[in-house]
């Protein structure tokens, strides 16, 4: 069956940088290929997206530092 290059696992999109901000263009990228492609381009190597998630402990761990600190800056805002 033959799907969209858009709605492809290997499919990425690209952002260009104008100025001070990113802006995706109408190209993606794909990984199985090597090359660039239109949103409607197709091909036989299409699989559906999968969806990750990081939910190891390291990930949380640093989280809880990056708040710790956040907490102590603003104490030092508001005692001020």
């Amino acid at each position: 069956m033959v799907n969209k290059c858009k709605a492809c696992n290997y499919s990425r999109m690209l952002y260009v940088r104008r100025g001070v901000k990113y802006f995706s263009e109408k190209k993606l990228y794909c990984t199985f290929h090597d090359k660039l492609l239109g949103a409607g381009d197709d091909c036989e190597a299409w699989q559906a997206q999968k969806i990750e998630y990081d939910l190891s402990s390291k990930r949380f761990d640093v989280v809880v530092d990056d708040i710790r600190a956040l907490m102590k800056n603003l104490e030092c805002i508001m005692r001020d």
